[in-house]
């Protein structure tokens, strides 16, 4: 971390709330700012509030100093996103060099987190059960998505919600992805009566395959498990009527296969009671 902070700035940076904020500045001294108080936030290890200012940062789309890549990595190693933090942290390397601040800082993190994917996978990897007293009856849940995606039927908002997820986060195994190649698997989702539709794209020599894989929720366990592999860079849900097999795989996030285990777990909820 930086020896020196401008602690009086920082200070009135953060006087102002996370988020929604906008000083009107330019945006080049505006993400100046933020780059400030984004220090304090990190040296006081609130990891979800600089998480926020990482996006505020991202948002205002101007070149930003290779620093930010160590933040970001930083930051993300300690909310659970591997493949983010190792390629965020591997860029400030290669874009820093040996004169960058944090050269030292990133290569023994990423040491660090080599160090811990190995020890998750020499781990029998188990399935992540989503407890059904903390998942049932999420109205709050639905209901803040209904608002996000400006819709009153909730199975619509849960719908929209996984696709989301499933097209910001399509698997393709490798943590260096190439920008305009087509590789890995691609889902969408839809629903038909008490049927999810799933229709799978995978690539092979960029050349796609499609298939569409159909389920009857009715009399299946609503409470989804999932899993992540260190070593294979994935995450996945479980099929929810046929133990251990992997029905959805997306990149290594475990943020986003919670995400997308919670909105199929209401989902299956909502089908199965014909709401």
């Amino acid at each position: 971390m930086k020896n020196q902070i401008r602690i009086v700035l920082l200070s009135i940076a953060l006087a102002s709330p996370i988020t929604g904020m906008s000083s009107g500045l330019p945006a080049e001294h505006e993400a100046a700012r933020l780059m400030l108080s984004l220090e304090s936030l990190i040296e006081g290890e609130q990891w979800q509030a600089a998480g926020e200012r990482l996006d505020s940062l991202k948002a205002l789309e101007v070149d930003l100093e290779s620093d930010f890549l160590f933040y970001n990595g930083l930051v993300l190693s300690r909310l659970g996103d591997y493949s983010g933090a190792v390629s965020n942290l591997e860029q400030y390397v290669v874009d820093a060099g040996k004169e960058g601040a944090f050269y030292s800082q990133a290569l023994s993190t990423l040491t660090l987190l080599e160090e811990n994917a190995a020890a998750d996978s020499a781990q029998p990897e188990a399935p992540v059960s989503v407890q059904p007293e903390l998942k049932s009856n999420d109205d709050g849940y639905i209901k803040s998505l209904q608002a996000l995606y400006l819709t009153s039927d909730p199975k619509s908002a849960l719908v929209q919600q996984i696709n989301s997820l499933l097209s910001s986060h399509p698997y393709t195994g490798t943590r260096v992805k190439k920008s305009r190649a087509r590789q890995g698997v691609q889902y969408s989702l839809s629903v038909n009566g008490t049927e999810l539709l799933l229709q799978e794209r995978s690539y092979q020599n960029e050349q796609p395959m499609l298939q569409v894989k159909k389920l009857n929720v009715l009399g299946v366990n609503p409470f989804m498990d999932y899993g992540c592999s260190s070593s294979q860079f994935l995450c996945y849900l479980y099929h929810p009527s046929k133990a251990n097999e992997r029905w959805i795989l997306v990149d290594r996030d475990n943020l986003v296969v919670s995400e997308l285990s919670q909105a199929f777990s209401e989902l299956i909820r909502l089908m199965q009671r014909g709401a």
